[in-house]
């Protein structure tokens, strides 16, 4: 793997984690959606700063307050 291959793989990472740690979670159909609303004052520009890098990436959708992971094929993640 590349050294600019290894950079967005970690910058994906850490994206993710940054929703999955700050933001409960509730379970439509299959799919994990997640409360972006849900995040703490303190961590909510890390939450907004995630959203807007993996949604630029194609990585979320984002509906109101609520997303969820998708691949970049469109499947939907976990």
């Amino acid at each position: 793997m590349n050294f600019d291959a290894l950079k967005t793989k970690i910058a994906d990472s850490a994206a993710r984690s940054d929703i999955e740690c700050n933001c409960e979670r509730a379970l439509s159909g299959d799919v994990w959606w997640y409360d972006l609303s849900s995040a703490g004052p303190e961590d909510q520009e890390w939450v907004d700063d995630a959203v807007a890098y993996l949604t630029a990436r194609g990585l979320l959708e984002v509906k109101g307050d609520m997303a969820r992971f998708v691949r970049k094929g469109g499947n939907h993640d976990e």
